[in-house]
């Protein structure tokens, strides 16, 4: 799990530099992108202190390979829009249609998991717009 947590922090400097920065929605420096990455993760590990032991792990693992999942899934487009400038009204599309597939998987990573908890999902929920919202105001 550090590994991925450590290769997701790792990889907010590119996405930062190549896709985020073309953005007019986004004016974050990288240190701020950094600390709202940190803030989201310790939130989630709050959140699975609060769990029995096994299902704490569950939880971290479930949460980590989503966000493993989605810096995956922003690599192409990052990629692509290093090579030629791609209109902002693209990557805002795909960045909105990456967040509602992630939100999906949570919810089926959860229901697997059997962490089908309101409060967790409340709090992951709210802590997922915030982070949303200061990243892309």
């Amino acid at each position: 799990m550090m590994i991925c947590l450590l290769f997701n922090s790792l990889m907010l400097g590119p996405l930062h530099i190549r896709l985020f920065s073309h953005l007019s929605i986004y004016h974050l420096t990288f240190a701020q992108l950094q600390v709202a990455h940190l803030c989201f993760a310790s939130i989630n590990c709050m959140i699975a202190s609060f769990l029995r032991n096994k299902r704490s792990i569950e939880y971290l693992g479930q949460v980590n390979m989503l966000a493993l999942i989605s810096i995956l899934l922003l690599l192409p487009i990052m990629i692509v829009n290093s090579l030629t400038e791609m209109s902002e009204f693209i990557v805002v599309s795909y960045l909105l249609l990456l967040t509602v597939f992630v939100i999906k998987e949570y919810f089926s990573r959860m229901k697997y998991a059997n962490i089908l908890s309101r409060s967790v999902i409340a709090t992951n929920l709210i802590c997922l717009a915030a982070f949303l919202a200061y990243v892309f105001h």
